[in-house]
């Protein structure tokens, strides 16, 4: 028995602080969890505004008990939300945004935690995919919902690792290859339709845990966040391979770290850096990267980081501590922010560089 919980609305309420999540960013919408809430808004060219919230609650339990989900994914052209649970880890949620409501409970196997879920390529979410990724600490799943059971794993398509690894974020391309980070800082590079299989390039990292990853549709570019920098980091060989294809072995490259210079952090007054999730823009040409600190969006441009310019970036003030930030589908001048009491459009942030 599945409970109901949608709620439809045109007003966000913004009496309290609650943790938001900019869970998806397209051309009109971007969907917004907010406590145990998802946002949906119009996004046009004049700006953002609300279109509907729906409440989240899990099927069963105590009669569907609110939760605020740990993370989410929208699945499947927007028809779906997939939600993980912040204590039941074991568990996927499909909210059906149609009806506004949970309609399935799913697991990957029987006693795994699933820390994130990732589309089987970087545009399945919009053009449509039935199976996609989980990540637990040990190892890389494919999951089918279309396989019969709660478990939707598929074990040929799977693949764990006897000496935990601890991967924490992932990743994919155009074509479905797959990059991997973990607590250590480690990426690992899988090809695509092969993610059951060894990586293929194992790249070092410096050390720290990675938060979140992001590729250039090609694949040619990875980028790292960590709590206090950026990584970038090539994948192209000189024969024009890739690391996802093949192994790179001694031409593996080294990482360029994007960090705020100490000049800026005392221009800022920025006591403490913690990066949100950095990302390139979306679309062909990866023009700019994006990440936030405190009440700080951080701006570098890529076209100079690939000319090993690392201090090309530019620094926007927001109007409170930035919880999370994605570009506009296409375009690298629209970026959707969202701030602890609200959700907006900042235009022509990359336009201007200080340096």
């Amino acid at each position: 028995l599945f409970w109901r919980c949608v709620r439809i609305s045109t007003t966000i309420p913004t009496t309290e602080y609650i943790p938001q999540q900019l869970g998806h960013v397209n051309k009109d919408r971007a969907f917004v969890a907010r406590g145990a809430q998802v946002n949906v808004y119009r996004v046009s060219n004049d700006g953002i505004t609300p279109d509907s919230h729906v409440s989240i609650t899990v099927p069963g339990g105590d009669r569907g008990c609110p939760f605020s989900p740990r993370k989410m994914m929208i699945h499947d052209r927007d028809h779906d939300l997939l939600l993980l649970h912040p204590t039941n880890q074991e568990k996927i949620y499909r909210m059906d945004m149609h009806r506004g409501e949970v309609v399935e409970e799913w697991g990957a196997l029987s006693g795994v935690n699933i820390n994130q879920t990732v589309p089987i390529t970087k545009r399945a979410q919009v053009e449509g995919s039935s199976t996609f990724l989980g990540l637990s600490e040990k190892g890389v799943m494919t999951l089918d919902p279309r396989l019969p059971g709660v478990d939707k794993a598929s074990l040929d398509h799977s693949n764990f690792y006897q000496k935990n690894p601890h991967f924490t974020v992932g990743t994919t391309t155009d074509v479905g290859h797959l990059a991997v980070a973990s607590e250590t800082g480690d990426l690992r590079l899988y090809t695509s339709g092969h993610t059951h299989q060894r990586s293929k390039t194992l790249l070092p990292g410096l050390g720290d845990q990675i938060i979140a990853t992001d590729t250039t549709p090609d694949g040619k570019w990875l980028l790292a966040t960590t709590k206090e920098y950026l990584l970038v980091v090539p994948t192209q060989m000189p024969n024009g391979k890739l690391g996802f294809e093949t192994r790179m072995g001694k031409e593996k490259p080294l990482p360029r770290k994007l960090q705020i210079s100490p000049q800026d952090l005392a221009l800022y007054r920025i006591k403490e850096v913690s990066f949100t999730p950095a990302y390139f823009n979306t679309g062909q040409d990866a023009r700019t990267i994006i990440t936030s600190t405190g009440p700080f969006l951080v701006t570098w441009n890529f076209r100079k980081v690939r000319q090993n310019h690392l201090n090309d970036y530019s620094i926007k003030t927001a109007e409170r501590t930035v919880v999370a930030d994605k570009f506009v589908e296409g375009v690298d001048d629209k970026v959707i922010v969202a701030l602890p009491h609200s959700v907006k459009m900042e235009k022509r942030v990359v336009r201007e560089w200080k340096r």
